[in-house]
């Protein structure tokens, strides 16, 4: 499948090794990098010449919208991944894709799945969830380009509510979309540019009265875990392990969180992939986040 990957940043990159193992025929356009380094700078020009099958949007968070938008001015009907998070501030119409999905990938780490599967097939009785994850941002950034990277800045899309946006999805897709009750946090740390880099969160949904939601780029001891009391006992997710501890059992699974980018696009490119989060599902954790940033 002929495929067309917008932005060579980390994400641009990783979806480009990733794909190339699918045996996708890759094609790259960024307007931010020597055309050594990507097939294009111009996406109209990407289009005309490639003629793919299959998009990536994988530039930076602010630019989604602009993107999507521009894909569909240029005719592109195919189908087409956005990175999370959509972070639409100003846009709620339809996309004429073929197909369109957004990249949570956490839905298909196999830990989570087997998370949702007890909490589907047993009566349970949820008192209260917490979640949490801290992550150093120089474990997963660059430190010598912190002033370069959209992750510190705000105005490019950056912060851990976005950065970190895959614990809100799962918040919503588990428990169901939740009402902020209170959140405290911003910029608390000197190690982003002006970008949020520490959140705590209280929620609620209908099936879960007591949400509580911790997210950091300032931790040296990276964590990453769901935990849950319920009424047959605690249910434990170690995200980072793929593991998961509950009253069947303790499973542990050989795959880990860089095989769920796989999963993802090959359930993004199959006639029958039906578990990437939809548009609108994607929707939610933008208000979600824009709900906590009205506390800042």
């Amino acid at each position: 499948m002929k495929t067309l990957i917008i932005g060579k940043g980390a994400s641009g990159v990783r979806h480009e090794s990733i794909l190339n193992k699918l045996d996708c025929e890759i094609f790259t356009v960024s307007n931010h990098t020597p055309i050594s380094y990507a097939n294009f700078h111009s996406l109209s020009e990407a289009l005309e010449k490639v003629e793919p099958k299959y998009v990536v949007v994988s530039n930076e968070t602010a630019q989604h919208l602009t993107t999507l938008i521009e894909l569909e001015k240029l005719n592109y009907k195919g189908k087409v991944l956005v990175e999370k998070p959509l972070d639409f501030k100003s846009y709620s119409g339809n996309f004429a894709f073929e197909k369109i999905g957004v990249g949570f990938n956490l839905r298909f780490l196999p830990s989570i799945i087997e998370l949702k599967k007890i909490l589907t097939e047993n009566r349970i009785k949820i008192y209260a969830a917490q979640i949490n994850y801290g992550n150093l941002y120089t474990n997963w950034r660059d430190v010598t380009r912190v002033s370069e990277q959209y992750s510190s800045i705000k105005n490019k899309g950056g912060g851990v509510l976005r950065d970190f946006s895959h614990e809100i999805d799962l918040v919503i897709w588990l428990f169901g979309k939740p009402k902020i009750n209170f959140a405290t946090g911003g910029k608390l740390g000197e190690i982003t540019i002006d970008s949020d880099d520490c959140w705590d969160i209280s929620a609620s949904t209908t099936l879960v009265p007591m949400i509580s939601l911790h997210l950091d780029c300032l931790d040296s001891m990276p964590k990453r875990e769901i935990r849950l009391l319920t009424s047959l006992g605690t249910i434990c997710v170690d995200v980072k392990l793929n593991k998961i501890f509950s009253f069947n059992g303790e499973f542990s699974f050989d795959s880990g969180i860089e095989d769920t980018y796989k999963l993802m696009h090959m359930d993004m490119i199959s006639s029958k992939g039906n578990l990437v989060a939809t548009i609108e599902e994607a929707l939610q954790v933008d208000e979600i986040i824009y709900s906590v940033e009205t506390f800042s």
